[in-house]
């Protein structure tokens, strides 16, 4: 049995015993199940051995059932907490652990309270004063029930408040007194903090504009537009390139390497991971981020190592190792499912693009055949989640997906240059802002066109049975060009497959 099948049946195994975990009442039983017929199933396969003959069902069998254990254990092992909930005032003292996120005339910040015994808790509070990551603060006010969002013309159901539980937050609070208690200390965590606000500042102060917004996002991940702007970007398509995500990543280890490539390979690839890990801890990095840097793990220790790199097993193993991690994840965090397959169209649709459009230059190639699949691969569950379609993304991300990673070397030179001489890096600047002025005629353009969004609906059926369709076509068209795997070999650019 190929080792790919191997892992795509363990990962199977755990995603249904954290499925089972999470929402059956009888987990108990079924783990006790399943640990039977785990031991079934292995005295089959040590009987078929004596025989001569090694029985793939009892190997498959015991792969699923001992990884379906594994993942309702997991479910078991979640830390039970209680939600703050007090109708009239109460007070507590916590910390911000979040990073503040600025929404038009107010702060959002989340608080973790003091004894750790409770949720989290989402807190708005007016642009003024500031608040920071790291500050201990103290909290009076009335908590306010965590209510449905809808979504669509049909108006269907968003489960926020699993979604909210998923990251660890039980309540929020609309405007209570927020009193500083402690500014941040001074430990390499508050002062890595302390030193991405500065980047912040600074990116803002010389890129000005809504242009300096979006330079701070596509740089440290701190975009802080108008509700109107960001409507902007989500109809034409692009929220995506506005914040950061695996596309920076992986514009960044392309970097690290061209900068250190002085260095061997196992130093280079040691001073890139290191630099990676400093990078997401400093800005709070999301899902995206986060898979796309386990990606990058899994990558560059294959090169490393002079080994064979294959995109899809560390696709899996990236995704299985964040539900691990947060099993609610797996049910109730968008970005989680579109970044899970977003990547996984275009590790499997990416090739059979590139190649029916030889006709193209190969950089347009690349982008068209990047944006295509990720597109397949999205839509049916933008559809069923959101109720809508950006009509014209395609095309919108062929003209702007170029231009992001000069925005960004741009972005990051301003910075650079700025502790050195204000006026080279007011040049730098105004050159930044044109290209990010570019990004933004284009979402304006794509956003204006008629049908840039169309209203659509489709139930969990529709949506499995178009998947289904599509990858019954992927597989015979696979069959037919008689080509099995999709890996990325020891040098080659490991870009587009960790990017989004």
């Amino acid at each position: 049995m190929r080792a790919h099948l191997k892992v795509l049946l363990a990962c199977f195994g755990i995603i249904l015993g954290i499925i089972s975990g999470l929402l059956s009442p009888l987990s108990t039983e079924l783990f006790i199940l399943g640990a039977l017929g785990t031991v079934v199933s292995f005295v089959v396969y040590v009987i078929s051995l004596s025989y001569q003959h090694r029985s793939q069902v009892a190997i498959v069998t015991s792969i699923v059932l001992f990884c379906f254990c594994v993942g309702i254990v997991r479910t078991q092992l979640i830390e039970e907490k209680s939600v703050l909930s007090c109708e009239t005032t109460c007070s507590f003292k916590g910390e911000i652990i979040s990073l503040v996120e600025e929404k038009d005339d107010k702060q959002v910040i989340v608080i973790q309270e003091e004894g750790g015994e409770l949720y989290d808790v989402m807190i708005r509070v007016p642009l003024y004063p500031a608040f920071q990551k790291g500050d201990t603060v103290s909290v009076e006010g009335s908590t306010k029930k965590v209510t449905q969002h809808y979504v669509g013309v049909n108006q269907k159901v968003f489960d926020y408040e699993n979604f909210l539980l998923s990251k660890g937050i039980g309540s929020q609070m609309m405007y209570p007194k927020v009193s500083l208690v402690e500014k941040r200390g001074n430990s390499f965590l508050h002062r890595l903090y302390s030193f991405r606000d500065a980047l912040h500042v600074r990116v803002v102060e010389m890129v000005q504009g809504v242009e300096g917004v979006i330079a701070s996002g596509m740089l440290l991940g701190s975009a802080t537009l108008y509700d109107d702007e960001k409507e902007l970007f989500r109809i034409a398509g692009l929220s995506h390139i506005i914040v950061l995500s695996g596309f920076n990543i992986s514009i960044l280890i392309i970097a690290l390497f061209v900068i250190l490539r002085m260095l061997p390979v196992p130093l280079r690839v040691i001073a890139s991971l290191f630099v990676i890990a400093i990078f997401i801890i400093m800005v709070e990095g999301g899902i995206s981020v986060i898979r796309a840097a386990l990606m990058s793990f899994v990558a560059l220790t294959a090169f490393a190592l002079g080994k064979r790199y294959f995109a899809s097993q560390a696709l899996l193993l990236s995704a299985i190792a964040i539900v691990i991690y947060s099993p609610p994840l797996l049910l109730y965090d968008v970005s989680f499912h579109l970044s899970f397959l977003a990547t996984a169209g275009i590790i499997y649709l990416y090739d059979m693009i590139h190649t029916r459009l030889y006709a193209m230059p190969e950089l347009m190639r690349t982008v068209v055949a990047t944006t295509v699949a990720a597109y397949i691969s999205t839509t049916p569950y933008l559809i069923y989640t959101f109720e809508s379609l950006s009509t014209y993304s395609v095309i919108a991300n062929i003209f702007v997906v170029p231009l992001v990673p000069i925005a960004m070397l741009m972005t990051l030179i301003t910075v650079v240059v700025s502790y050195v001489s204000l006026s080279f890096a007011t040049v730098f600047g105004f050159l930044t802002s044109c290209s990010i002025a570019l990004i933004v005629a284009v979402s304006k353009v794509i956003s204006m066109m008629p049908f840039a969004t169309i209203s659509l609906s489709i139930g969990l059926l529709e949506m499995s049975i178009v998947y289904l369709s599509i990858i019954l076509v992927y597989v015979f068209l696979v069959t037919r060009t008689n080509n099995e795997t999709t890996e990325t070999k020891q040098g080659e650019t490991i870009s587009s497959i960790i990017s989004f």
